[in-house]
């Protein structure tokens, strides 16, 4: 597989630290190769536009697997690039264990608690996997621009994903949310909380909107 202009139009094209990271996690997880050649020993490609990878013979591995970027990278980016090949690739079905490192609520990417509370759920009600088999452990969590988060997630495949047609958006019903403060954060977490219950009650009329408050240890 063979992917270039990457990240073209942005501010600063090519790839970062975490679509490096990205890529060899994914590489590794399909016992393959990956150029350029920095990203398969363990490197970063800063600013490169072109990918390169070539999975193995033998399909996709189980096993333990890290990833770390070494900075606020997205946890759950490196999640959505990997995900399919822990759920679709294993003859034998074992576990894969991913250990996921960098930035867990993070500018620009899903928290991870958005895989936790909806992707995984919409997974077990629409695609069929059963809720056992994606398991997530909050180690800690990292923010921008420091990181330092740890997730892990254990994932058993599982035979097909159904097919599934979802075209209706739907009205919501209730809307939960919760706001966390690390570090100097937690001195605002109060206002935050009751900004956004306030934001989202005028965005939904009518709504019960319930907004919690967690501080992090720093």
């Amino acid at each position: 597989m063979k992917i270039h202009s990457i990240r073209a139009g942005r501010e600063r094209p090519g790839l970062g630290h975490q679509h490096s990271t990205g890529a060899k996690l994914v590489s590794d997880l399909c016992g393959g190769m990956v150029k350029p050649d920095i990203i398969q020993f363990g490197g970063h490609a800063e600013g490169v536009t072109e990918l390169q990878v070539w999975p193995g013979v033998e399909g996709l591995r189980s096993g333990t697997f890290i990833a770390d970027p070494h900075t606020a990278g997205s946890i759950t980016l490196l999640l959505q690039a990997s995900l399919p090949c822990c759920l679709l690739g294993h003859r034998k079905g074992e576990d894969v264990i991913l250990k996921l490192r960098g930035g867990s609520n993070t500018k620009g990417a899903p928290p991870v608690d958005f895989m936790k509370l909806c992707l995984f759920p919409m997974l077990t009600r629409f695609f069929g996997v059963p809720e056992e088999n994606i398991q997530v452990d909050i180690k800690s969590r990292g923010y921008y621009p420091l990181g330092g988060g740890e997730v892990e997630f254990r994932v058993k495949p599982v035979a097909e994903l159904k097919p599934i047609v979802l075209v209706e958006r739907g009205q919501p019903e209730c809307i939960f949310g919760t706001v966390f403060g690390g570090g100097t954060g937690k001195k605002i977490v109060k206002d935050v909380a009751r900004l956004v219950k306030q934001k989202l009650s005028e965005i939904f009329p009518g709504v019960e909107v319930k907004i919690s408050i967690s501080n992090e240890p720093d």
